[in-house]
């Protein structure tokens, strides 16, 4: 009797703030029933910092993942790179600043092959 494989995919979908700032108002206005409340700006910056890579490799390693800009207030996050095995497939313009620099590897291959998945 021979194994059975399974596969499974992985999808990710990540709306992020472009500005330590926004976060810090964000968790200022959270109440305590809501979570924890961090209003130490501090602290966010070094979260925000260091989460930077880590999110970049989670994205590049699932199967399909999805950026969302989140980085206004008061306006729904707007999808703004679409990414399948490590690659983009779709982009909407434009591309905020900390997505660009987060992506730019990506971006830059999805360019150069004329805006269709490679």
């Amino acid at each position: 009797m021979s194994p059975v494989r399974t596969t499974r995919t992985v999808g990710i979908c990540l709306a992020a703030l472009g500005a330590v700032v926004l976060a810090a108002c964000s968790s200022a206005h959270q109440t305590p029933d809501l979570g924890v409340v961090i209003s130490d700006e501090t602290v966010i910056l070094e979260r925000f910092e260091r989460n930077q890579p880590l999110i970049r490799q989670a994205v590049l390693l699932a199967d399909q993942a999805f950026v969302y800009d989140n980085s206004r207030l008061n306006v729904a996050p707007q999808r703004t790179i679409a990414f399948r095995n490590g690659a983009v497939v779709s982009t909407s313009p434009p591309i905020v600043a900390w997505a660009a620099r987060l992506y730019r590897a990506e971006l830059l291959q999805f360019e150069h092959d004329g805006g269709r998945p490679g």
